[in-house]
């Protein structure tokens, strides 16, 4: 690749616009379509998502469980929907969802991120709850390879757990720098004082 992620998908973006397409095909899915729940009806469905969306939409997320739960036979078609996507040229974010710690997170980059891996990806999901720091290593990856990764510290799920949602109050933030070993803590700016006397909260409008 001769750009980075960021730059091929902004030019995307400003070609196709905003639409992104998940390739999630749950059971429910190709059935709907008339398609049987197994591999071959796995593949026609992603096959046919990809040729009626390949050249329009900016990005193209194929969501790896649905393919990985048929097992090998499954991966297989996600590796050739890999394949259909790079030919037509669409951004591939391959909706893996992983996290890991040490040589976890080396393999998942070596798998979904390394050019000459049959299921790289432009970018991919990541979940840091081992650490941030744990990520690291797929990073380095993505800039070495030019691709991207996106990581989801909180999520919208009912479930979630109190980690996400206390995400949302923390007020320290990391930073990874290339050529740097590891994420490392950066103390945000400090609160302004609050005026003495003023109200706690947002002013209520009557």
């Amino acid at each position: 690749m001769d750009e980075s992620f960021g730059r091929r998908l902004r030019d995307r973006l400003g070609k196709h616009g905003p639409l992104c397409v998940g390739l999630e095909p749950a059971p429910a899915l190709p059935a709907a379509w008339g398609l049987d729940d197994s591999p071959a009806g796995l593949e026609r469905f992603s096959r046919t998502v990809i040729d009626a969306v390949g050249d329009v939409a900016a990005v193209v997320e194929p969501h790896a469980a649905c393919y990985e739960r048929w097992g090998s036979r499954g991966v297989a078609v996600l590796e050739r929907a890999v394949a259909g996507l790079r030919e037509c040229g669409a951004p591939l974010v391959l909706d893996a969802g992983r996290g890991g710690a040490g040589g976890a997170m080396a393999a998942y980059a070596e798998a979904y991120l390394d050019r000459g891996s049959p299921l790289a990806a432009d970018a991919v999901t990541l979940i840091p709850y081992p650490g941030f720091a744990s990520l690291a290593g797929a990073i380095t990856s993505a800039v070495a390879d030019d691709a991207g990764v996106f990581v989801r510290p909180r999520t919208a799920a009912p479930a979630r757990p109190a980690r996400s949602r206390r995400a949302r109050r923390a007020r320290s933030a990391w930073c990874w720098t290339p050529g740097s070993p590891c994420w490392t803590p950066r103390s945000p700016p400090p609160r302004r004082p609050r005026p003495r006397g003023s109200p706690r909260g947002r002013p209520r409008a009557d």
